[in-house]
């Protein structure tokens, strides 16, 4: 009964030593991302977010928010030319900005009052989102490429429009 125990005790704590491995781990492969991009000659902060059926990671610089394409073992292939600046928005107390990167990707930044985003065109789309630092990301792959012109509406809580036409 008394070996019993300790076995107990010993399983516990491998488990427990386990889960902390675990938990570290997810840092450093954030930091391990960081590296990478560093390598490509671009600076790298912070890991926002991945997309892995997109292939993205958004990421952050000093002053900017950039985007590289990954492939399926989450290695980096292109760090990409587009960014937001970050300190610059809100702009003008606009809820919502926007760019086109490679004519693939639309994204942009919206406020905390958008609730809701619209993408209209041959097909309305409602874009990804993630939100950090109080700040809503959004972006839409475009696999076909960015059918111009593009109306972007966004909506609040109560669904009333905000920014952009009906």
């Amino acid at each position: 009964m008394k070996n019993r125990k300790w076995w107990v005790l010993l399983v516990l704590i491998l488990i427990s030593l386990g889960a902390l491995y675990l938990l570290n781990s997810s840092s450093t492969f954030h930091e391990k991302i960081c590296e990478d991009i560093s390598a490509k000659g671009v600076t790298c902060t912070e890991v926002l977010f991945i997309d892995n059926n997109n292939n993205l990671m958004f990421f952050k610089d000093n002053q900017n928010l950039r985007y590289a394409k990954i492939d399926d073992d989450l290695n980096i292939v292109e760090v990409e030319a587009g960014r937001i600046i970050l300190n610059e928005f809100p702009y003008d107390n606009i809820p919502l900005s926007w760019v086109s990167s490679g004519n693939t990707l639309l994204w942009g930044l919206a406020s905390e009052d958008v609730h809701s985003i619209l993408i209209t065109g041959d097909n309305d789309i409602q874009p990804n989102m993630f939100k950090f630092d109080r700040i809503l990301l959004w972006y839409q792959v475009f696999e076909d490429g960015v059918k111009f012109p593009v109306l972007i509406n966004a909506y609040d809580k109560e669904h009333v429009l905000i920014f952009g036409k009906e």
